[in-house]
C-alpha cells in the first residue's frame, strides 16, 4: 500500500533539504511518532553529492492488528540517504532484530516552486501477515497521514531556521 503526500515548503530547496538531513528535525519528528521510546541519529556520509544517516529508535512492540503493546520493545533502525543533484531523499525502516513482518520505505522528492519549495512524499507500507496484512496496512496507511500535517509543521520550523 502506498500513501502520497504533498505540501509546499516557504523555503528554497536547498533549505528544505538541509532541514530534512538535520539531526534537529530528525530527533523532533522522531520522538514525536507514537509508541517511540528514545531515539539517537547518526550521520554515516556527508559530502557535495549525498547524505546518509540513521536513526536508531527504541520503540514499543506492536500487536498483530498494529495497536501499542507496552510489555516489550524493539529497535529499530532508519536510514536514510539523500541525493543532493536530484533532491530526493529515500528512506528504508527495518527492525535491528528478528524477524518483521512490516517493510516500510519511503521518498521525498524536492522541487524549486518559485522561493518556495513543492514537497511529494511517498510511503510504501507491506505487511506480510496472511489473510489480514492488507487491513493491518491500511491501519498504518492512516496512522501515517494522520501524522504527515505535524511533520510538515516540525520541517516548516526547520527550513526557516
Amino acid at each position: 500500500m502506498n500513501v502520497t503526500h504533498r505540501c509546499r515548503i516557504e523555503a528554497p530547496v536547498e533549505k528544505v533539504a538541509e532541514a530534512l538531513v538535520s539531526e534537529a528535525y530528525n530527533l523532533e519528528a522522531e520522538r514525536g511518532r507514537e509508541g517511540v521510546v528514545s531515539t539517537a541519529w547518526r550521520e554515516i556520509e556527508r559530502n557535495e553529492h549525498k547524505v546518509v544517516f540513521e536513526l536508531r529508535t527504541t520503540e514499543y512492540q506492536r500487536t498483530k492488528t498494529g495497536g501499542l503493546d507496552k510489555s516489550g520493545t524493539f529497535v529499530s533502525i532508519t536510514t536514510s540517504d539523500l541525493d543532493r543533484a536530484r533532491n530526493v531523499l529515500t528512506w528504508t525502516w527495518r527492525k535491528e532484530s528478528g524477524v518483521s513482518r512490516l517493510k516500510l520505505s519511503g521518498t521525498y522528492r524536492l522541487r524549486a516552486d518559485g522561493a518556495s519549495t513543492s514537497l511529494e512524499h511517498e510511503v510504501q507500507i507491506e505487511v506480510n501477515i496472511p489473510l489480514i496484512g492488507g487491513q493491518i496496512a491500511k491501519v498504518a496507511a492512516k496512522a501515517f497521514e494522520t501524522g504527515l500535517t505535524r511533520y510538515d509543521d516540525i520541517l516548516r520550523r526547520h527550513a526557516r531556521a
